[in-house]
């Protein structure tokens, strides 16, 4: 692969894994623009924002991660990984 094919390739990887550790949606490989764009708009159409309160109130700076469990296996959910516990 070219130098320039690998740097498309890193870049397009960086891209993936912000949009998965935000909960985003990533669009790629296709030159087909409306599809992406109907799935971005129909992905933003619903949703739900749920929130909660540590047990941990030690604002050490250090990373925490998330976990969301449902009981319905025909669900499906995109959430951040966690965050940052700073003030």
């Amino acid at each position: 692969m070219s130098y320039t094919g690998d740097m498309s390739r890193e870049a397009g990887d960086a891209l993936a894994e912000i949009a998965e550790a935000t909960g985003g949606v990533f669009i790629h490989n296709t030159n087909d623009l409306l599809a992406g764009m109907r799935r971005v708009f129909a992905d933003g159409r619903d949703y739900y924002v749920l929130s909660y309160v540590s047990k941990d109130g030690n604002m050490d700076g250090k990373f925490r991660t998330i976990a969301i469990k449902l009981r319905d296996s025909k669900l499906s959910v995109r959430a951040k990984r966690g965050y940052w516990a700073t003030e």
